[in-house]
């Protein structure tokens, strides 16, 4: 773990001021189209923080772009009243900042130096989830549940790079946004990857199936079922729990 530092409310202007990214340059560089991103995801898909952002294709029409991105330059995941930060760009395993501040305002700043904008629906930023349990941020609202699963209530990834996949227009590009010079430093190995991945399955570790990473009644299925003459109804699967592929 990098060095850990904990940032006081008053001193966030500062905070935010010492680590004011600069303007960065965008890149972009095409990459051989593949009807099938799934494919593409194979190369990144045990990387740290790595995402898939699957438009359906070839399996639907309805969707257009895939969005693939991993190792983010920055990672912001809030529980309770803190936010922890991971700038990976200081530090291999991330320094850490906590910070009791906002973290719609700490998002916002790490997104405040944007490239250019381009044509392309994403050049690189944030990727993640806000859970309904962030709103409490926003306005008080009672308690009335247990949090059983623990799971943040912000995890985002602030990526340098990501792959675009375009199948109205059979067209694919690795794009980096120029927050981090290790993309720079890696770009010709990143489109090597992309332009050549692994097939599913060959030279990689042996994967287990999926599996939810927590047990007892707190990782239990419910499977909902409609009842001879109800009126009809989705069949539906949830697990309580976070959850992550088990090698």
């Amino acid at each position: 773990m990098g060095p850990l530092r904990l940032a006081h409310p008053t001193d966030l202007e500062g905070l935010l001021m010492e680590n004011a990214p600069k303007m960065p340059a965008m890149r972009l560089t095409p990459l051989p189209y593949r009807a099938d991103s799934a494919e593409l995801f194979e190369a990144i898909a045990d990387e740290p923080w790595s995402v898939f952002l699957d438009s359906g294709r070839p399996r639907s029409t309805a969707g257009r772009i895939d969005i693939l991105a991993a190792r983010p330059t920055t990672t912001l995941v809030t529980r309770g009243g803190m936010t922890e930060i991971r700038e990976y760009a200081k530090s291999p395993a991330g320094a850490v900042t906590l910070s009791p501040a906002d973290p719609f305002e700490l998002l916002r700043h790490y997104l405040a130096a944007d490239s250019q904008p381009h044509a392309l629906p994403f050049n690189g930023g944030a990727i993640g989830y806000f859970s309904y349990d962030l709103a409490r941020r926003l306005e008080r609202l009672p308690n009335r549940t247990l949090d059983a699963e623990a799971i943040p209530e912000m995890s985002v990834g602030i990526y340098d790079w990501a792959v675009l996949v375009d199948h109205e227009q059979q067209a694919s590009w690795l794009v980096g946004a120029g927050r981090d010079t290790r993309t720079a430093a890696a770009w010709d190995k990143l489109v090597a990857l992309f332009s050549e991945p692994p097939l599913a399955g060959a030279q990689t570790p042996a994967r287990r199936p999926f599996q939810v990473s927590i047990s007892g009644s707190r990782g239990r299925t419910n499977m909902v079922k409609r009842a001879p003459g109800a009126a009809p109804g989705r069949k539906t699967t949830t697990a309580s729990g976070s959850a992550k592929p088990v090698r």
